[in-house]
């Protein structure tokens, strides 16, 4: 989710690739008969800047012994 935003993660037929949908803008979705082969995390690729995960927040970084951190 950014700033209110939902993401599904899906394959998409055009760009025959993985990509991420934002929910708002998704205008109709149709189930299909091709199975599912499974994907790689590569395939998934990283979240949008400022998503977090639906049960949680992310770890923060590491602070590497910086004073304030």
């Amino acid at each position: 989710m950014r700033a209110g935003t939902w993401y599904l993660v899906g394959w998409c037929r055009l760009r025959e690739g993985m990509r991420w949908f934002a929910l708002e803008r998704i205008r109709g979705a149709a189930v299909t008969v091709t199975p599912c082969t499974g994907h790689t995390i590569e395939e998934v690729g990283e979240p949008p800047e400022g998503s977090r995960p639906v049960h949680g927040t992310r770890p923060s970084p590491p602070s590497h012994g910086v004073p304030g951190r």
